[in-house]
């Protein structure tokens, strides 16, 4: 493939396009199981939550990227993950990933009954 540049958004644009050009099945699933990983950021989008794997130390992961000359370490990590997801996702299924997830949902404290998505069990 060829990308304009060699930078974490610019590959990151191209997964998410990849995923658009597959109806989002490319990446289902993926952003929750990257949820249960960091065990936070409900409300980030997976570039975010691979940005907190990459740097979770950081005040900021956002700015430790952008301090970087040389995305390429944590683009590696990108296809880790994504490699990981698939293999992961392959074998045990994608519903186990979501219901994985929903089990994180209901230990967390601000996720209770009469929220969007809740489901009685």
């Amino acid at each position: 493939m060829w990308l304009p540049s060699v930078t974490f958004d610019t590959v990151a644009s191209f997964i998410d396009g990849a995923d658009m050009a597959s109806n989002g099945s490319f990446l289902a699933g993926f952003r929750e199981w990257l949820i249960v990983k960091v065990d936070d950021g409900n409300n980030l989008h997976w570039t975010a939550l691979i940005l907190e794997l990459a740097f979770p130390k950081a005040r900021s992961p956002r700015k430790e990227l952008e301090a970087c000359e040389d995305h390429l370490p944590v683009i590696e990590i990108m296809f880790q993950l994504l490699d990981s997801f698939c293999q992961e996702r392959q074998e045990s299924g994608l519903r186990l990933i979501y219901l994985t997830y929903e089990k994180w949902l209901r230990k967390q404290s601000w996720y209770k009954r009469g929220w969007p998505g809740w489901v009685e069990l």
